[in-house]
């Protein structure tokens, strides 16, 4: 667990693909007026999500910031009818490895989850995505407070204290023990 620098730089087209939970109702308009050079997927609830995203990832590629604000679980992560945990992964592997070809080298996969990455399922699957996918990843465990910016992430193990590139602030981050708030906000830049 380590505190994470907020953002250094903003968001832009051909870098930033933000995909939304279809539970997150309000926030893709928000993002949209906001950020609206920034490719943004509204994930369907049915249907496998790794392969739209995979999709996706090949229309606007080179990406170089996979946003994933997602719903899920401490061990898990819920992408449509796909259901990221360290012991389905295998299931998806295959696809997971085409996101390698069509990120940009060095690329950083955020996962907005607030709870994902907080016991050792979730950890070793943050893991096993940063092997399949060849991205550093960052999961945010703590919400953003007064006293750190941009709240606390859980890193991959090849990457263990590396600052994303740029982060949302909240409300983006849900917690497991409130609703989706409405809107969002990005982390405040630093020079």
């Amino acid at each position: 667990m380590c505190p994470t620098p907020t953002a250094q730089s903003g968001l832009c087209l051909g870098k930033d693909l933000v995909v939304i939970g279809c539970d997150r109702v309000g926030d893709r308009d928000s993002l949209q007026a906001m950020t609206p050079q920034v490719g943004i997927l509204r994930l369907p609830q049915h249907g496998n999500g790794v392969v739209t995203i995979t999709q996706m990832l090949i229309n606007f590629y080179p990406v170089h910031r996979l946003h994933l604000v997602m719903p899920g679980q401490a061990d898990g992560l819920n992408l449509g009818t796909a259901s990221l945990q360290y012991d389905s992964l295998p299931t998806y592997a295959r696809d997971l490895c085409q996101w390698k070809s069509v990120l940009a080298p060095g690329a950083e996969i955020l996962i907005y989850n607030g709870v994902f990455a907080r016991t050792e399922a979730g950890r070793l699957c943050i893991d096993v995505l940063h092997y399949l996918t060849g991205a550093a990843i960052a999961a945010c465990i703590t919400p953003a407070t007064a006293t750190v910016d941009s709240g606390r992430w859980e890193f991959d193990c090849a990457h263990p204290a590396w600052s994303p590139s740029f982060v949302f602030g909240p409300p983006v981050i849900p917690h497991s023990d409130q609703p989706p708030k409405q809107g969002v906000q990005p982390a405040a830049a630093i020079s």
